[in-house]
Order: C-alpha cells, then structure tokens, then sequence
C-alpha cells in the first residue's frame, strides 16, 4: 500500500468517523427531545390529575363538613364508655396510619368527640390517643357487634378524617 493510499484510506476513514459520530449526536439530540417533551407530556398530565384530584378531595370534604346531620348523626353520649374508647381510638388509629397526625385530623377528630360523662381515666386514656393510637383492628373488633347507627357514622367518620388534610392513602391502612 503506498503512502497516498494509506493517507486516502485514512481521509475517508476520519469522515466516515465524522460522519457517524454526527448521526450518533443527531439522534441523540432528537431522543433527548422526545424524552424530554414525553418528560414534559408526563408531568403536565401528572399535574392536571393531581390537581383535580385534589380539588375533588377538598369539594368532598367541604361538602362533608358544611352537612349539619353530621355533627348530630351519632349521639355518643348515650354509648358505654369502652364503645365511645374504641370509636375514637378508631378515628386517632386512621388519623395516624400515615405515622403522623396533622392539625386538620386532631381538629376534626376534637369537633367529632363528646367527653362529656366519661371517667376522668377514660378522658386521659383518649388523650393519650394523639400520642399513641390504639390499633384500628382491635378498635373495629370492639364495635362490631354495636348497633347499625353507630357502625355506619363511625364509616362515614373515618372517610372524613381520612380526607381530613386533602391526602387519602389507603394503603398506609393496610
């Protein structure tokens, strides 16, 4: 091979690589655009439901909270004391399934919450709830046999409380 022809060998070989290197930059380029605007796409659809999703929550919860029946729906001061315990430990239990419990829970659970007529100990142990909640389980256990009433306003509690700070996650119940 002569020294031109290596040197011709070695031009074309440079704006093969030159030209490789350049389609290799190109798509690269359009790949970080596609991602990027898929990227865009993602978060922007992300965002949108997240948004509504919220704004569901809070219409839910406003709506729940404005319902005057549901201040007076249960009257707790005519259930035995340990029925009362479990109902509201049930209420702290799920106020605390995500391992802390907001201001907007503790609020609603007080609005909720009837002492009047219980023991002083029983007045000390509900307390002690925002601390540490019993078991929700052990507390469903406990009412399972109250009456309908009640069962049904400790449900449509729970949700409430559940909604209480525009976060749900089921699954930290679980």
């Amino acid at each position: 091979m002569s020294n031109q022809q290596g040197t011709d060998w070695f031009t074309q070989a440079f704006q093969v690589a030159e030209k490789f290197n350049k389609t290799i930059s190109d798509a690269s380029s359009d790949v970080g655009e596609l991602l990027g605007n898929t990227t865009s796409h993602v978060q922007q659809v992300a965002s949108g439901l997240t948004s509504q999703i919220s704004q569901a929550v809070s219409d839910v919860t406003q709506n729940s909270q404005k319902t005057p029946e549901k201040q007076s729906f249960i009257d707790l001061s005519q259930v035995d004391e340990a029925t009362r315990l479990a109902f509201y430990g049930a209420l702290f239990a799920v106020a605390f399934a995500d391992n802390s419990i907001d201001k907007e829970e503790v609020e609603l659970i007080f609005s909720m919450m009837d002492l009047e007529g219980m023991t002083e100990s029983a007045k000390r142990q509900v307390q002690s709830y925002i601390i540490e909640p019993p078991s929700l389980q052990i507390c469903l256990r406990s009412l399972e046999k109250a009456n309908e009433q009640l069962r049904y306003g400790l449900m449509i509690n729970l949700v409430d409380i559940a909604w209480a700070n525009d976060e749900l996650d089921w699954l930290s119940l679980i």
